[in-house]
């Protein structure tokens, strides 16, 4: 009897460990042929942008908190600096802001690849920032661009020349304010704010900011790729204006990069 009872315990454990064998080997086979194929399936389903995706949302308006700090360079000697003297500089800031962004106007092609603009919002922080108006001596960024932009033709170069006379100086002294959102007046753009399209670039103030806040023109038409073509590429830019070129030759001019928030793909060969 008992040596009976034994033997059908040691079927039993027999039996138990085959079975645990079996789930671990089966286990183990799942683990390494069919898991990674489903966290793929899943991870791509997840991850490509399109609408209804927890990435198109993210991408769509993103909620990590994004601060812009600002630093400018006050030169501390400017008639010295117009005289071949080396300048003086003093970092001055930071003004700092919080940026909000949201991508509208989106739309998705058959090749995989998504055109939209990039709204951008920026409100001041007092707490984090210098105040607006301090004032900055900086170049008078209205003059040197009137310069370059009649570069190479004689009549520019004349008629420039005379408005030119009647500038003090090469540096100008503005406010935070006006250098960043707010911007401020001069002759040489109310003069070429005539000329301008409409749409474009303001030209009757300058201001590195100005006009910016919650507009969409000045990112332009960005075209990126969705990842439903190809899940590597997702974030990569395809087109910026229409155009998969910048304005400098050769190589410095490809379009190479991915979209803000998007892991950048790691580039091979020379650079």
């Amino acid at each position: 009897m008992e040596k009976s009872t034994l033997c059908d315990r040691n079927k039993i454990c027999k039996s138990v460990l085959l079975l645990n064998s079996v789930f671990l080997i089966g286990n183990g086979l799942f683990c390494l042929l069919v898991f990674p194929t489903i966290f793929t399936h899943v991870l791509e389903s997840k991850l490509t942008i399109e609408e209804g995706t927890p990435a198109y949302e993210a991408w769509k308006k993103p909620i990590i908190p994004t601060k812009l700090k600002i630093y400018f360079f006050n030169v501390n000697n400017p008639t010295e600096v117009e005289n071949g003297k080396k300048p003086q500089l003093k970092q001055i800031g930071p003004f700092t802001y919080r940026e909000e962004t949201e991508r509208v106007e989106e739309v998705f092609h058959e090749n995989g690849t998504v055109s939209y603009k990039t709204r951008k919002f920026w409100y001041f922080l007092t707490d984090e920032s210098l105040d607006l108006d301090t004032v900055i001596c900086t170049l008078d960024i209205p003059v040197l661009a009137s310069a370059e932009f009649a570069r190479g033709n004689w009549m520019n170069e004349w008629s420039m020349s005379g408005m030119f006379k009647f500038r003090a100086s090469l540096f100008t002294n503005r406010t935070a304010r006006d250098l960043l959102f707010d911007g401020y007046s001069d002759p040489l753009l109310t003069a070429g704010s005539f000329f301008v399209k409409e749409g474009g670039v303001p030209k009757d103030k300058f201001g590195w900011f100005y006009k910016r806040n919650g507009s969409t023109w000045s990112d332009g038409v960005i075209n990126m790729a969705t990842g439903q073509a190809d899940f590597q590429d997702v974030g990569t830019i395809k087109f910026w204006h229409g155009s998969n070129r910048t304005m400098y030759p050769d190589t410095c001019g490809d379009l190479r990069g991915t979209a803000a928030g998007f892991t950048p793909l790691i580039l091979t060969g020379s650079i």
